[in-house]
């Protein structure tokens, strides 16, 4: 896959899973790569700094995929289900475990990367066994998030948001309903 020669977004990724940490940078622009027609799924690649075609087959249920949502008429982010199927696309400010990602770079490697990309984060990671996230911009694109403590979605298609809490996600609610609204970075109860 060709990065765009614009600017790399350098943020660190890692995954602190069982002691398995893994850092990468993600070019700019690859969250809507167009290069890819509606039936290829993309599983991103950390270490090699790309999303690369997965075949249906060899997807892991409860990650996180790349795919063209016909709903919405665009590719989005989501994770495969247990029936197979993808459930809603995420909208910007989820915030999820970068363990989530069908990650598959050696444990070796993974560490090395971190050692390289943010020795601050790999020191927090080893030291206190940090969870790290990322959160999903309105550019479909993952940036880290080093002030998270929780996995949170917002559901694009629904309006909805939800906060896991233990091992349960629950509704975020407000006065006026459950539906949110999204502008600036910030959530909102829609008027």
């Amino acid at each position: 896959m060709k990065s765009p020669k614009a600017a790399w977004c350098v943020a660190a990724f890692a995954v602190a899973a069982a002691g398995f940490v893994l850092p990468a940078h993600l070019a700019a622009g690859q969250g809507q790569d167009s290069s890819y027609g509606p039936e290829v799924i993309l599983r991103w690649d950390p270490i090699g700094n790309s999303l690369s075609p997965i075949a249906p087959e060899q997807m892991k249920v409860g990650c996180l995929y790349n795919h063209f949502s016909p709903r919405l008429q665009r590719r989005v982010w989501s994770y495969l289900r247990n029936d197979r199927q993808f459930w809603n696309a995420y909208g910007p400010g989820t915030v999820q475990e970068v363990k989530r990602f069908d990650l598959t770079a050696p444990l070796e490697e993974r560490l090395k990367r971190l050692a390289e990309v943010d020795k601050d984060l790999a020191q927090e990671v080893f030291s206190q066994g940090r969870t790290v996230f990322v959160k999903l911009g309105a550019d479909n694109r993952w940036t880290l998030d080093r002030t998270a403590g929780i996995p949170a979605i917002y559901d694009l298609e629904t309006g909805l948001r939800w906060e896991r809490h233990h091992i349960v996600y629950i509704p975020v609610v407000h006065v006026r309903g459950d539906t949110w609204g999204y502008a600036d970075g910030r959530y909102f109860p829609p008027e």
